[in-house]
Order: C-alpha cells, then sequence, then structure tokens
C-alpha cells in the first residue's frame, strides 16, 4: 500500500476541481455563493424575478387583495418570460448545430441538462 496514496486523492481532486472551473464559467448571486452561469438567464430575467419577489414580501408584511394580485400577476409574468427565453435560447442552439460540429453539440447538450437542475422556478 502507498503512502502517499492520499496526497495523491488529494491531488488529483485539485486537479479536477481547477479543470472544472476553468472550463465553466460562474457568477456570484446577491448572497455571494458561486453559481454556474445559466446561457438564457439575462438582466432582464434578474429584474424582474426580483420584482416579483418584493411583491410577494410585500404581499407578505402587508395582506390585502390588491398585493395578493399583484404578486400573483408579477409570479405569472415571470414564469412566461423564463419560459420564452429558455424556448428561445433553445431555438438559437438548434439553429446553430450543424453536421460538423457533433462532439461540440454534445458538450453543449449535457451543459444544457446539467444547468437545468440549477433552475429554480
Amino acid at each position: 500500500m502507498d503512502s502517499n496514496a492520499p496526497e495523491s486523492l488529494e491531488s488529483f481532486q485539485e486537479m479536477i476541481r481547477k479543470a472544472a472551473n476553468e472550463c465553466f464559467q460562474k457568477v456570484k448571486d446577491d448572497t455571494g455563493k458561486n453559481k454556474f452561469k445559466i446561457c438564457w438567464w439575462d438582466k432582464d430575467l434578474q429584474k424582474i424575478v426580483k420584482e416579483r419577489q418584493a411583491a410577494f414580501l410585500k404581499y407578505m408584511e402587508q395582506p390585502s387583495l390588491e398585493n395578493y394580485l399583484t404578486s400573483k400577476r408579477l409570479q405569472a409574468y415571470s414564469k412566461k418570460s423564463i419560459k420564452e427565453k429558455k424556448k428561445e435560447s433553445f431555438l438559437q442552439f438548434c439553429m446553430d448545430l450543424n453536421y460538423k460540429s457533433s462532439k461540440h453539440m454534445w458538450k453543449d447538450i449535457k451543459r444544457f441538462r446539467s444547468l437545468m437542475i440549477y433552475v429554480l422556478l
């Protein structure tokens, strides 16, 4: 048994972390945590979601019919906007495909699939 096994494992893990950090873009959210950048997310969606959250908090602090309706309206609008952005991004991705880019295509498909995990509505 090699006595350097734990050190080798740690150095291997560090190499994988460095490679992943170089390959994947990260952005910081409002809490300072790193998140992977989602290709269809933009400043407009961020603004819409913040407005939705603010309206919900206002409703929770001051329950009234007007605040409830505003919160629900913004919730529906944000859901619709996110769905449209996802659809536009996927259509653009499909238009960019060609028969010569199979390696890159599968890489992008895996990226799309893995990024869907990070999406919370």
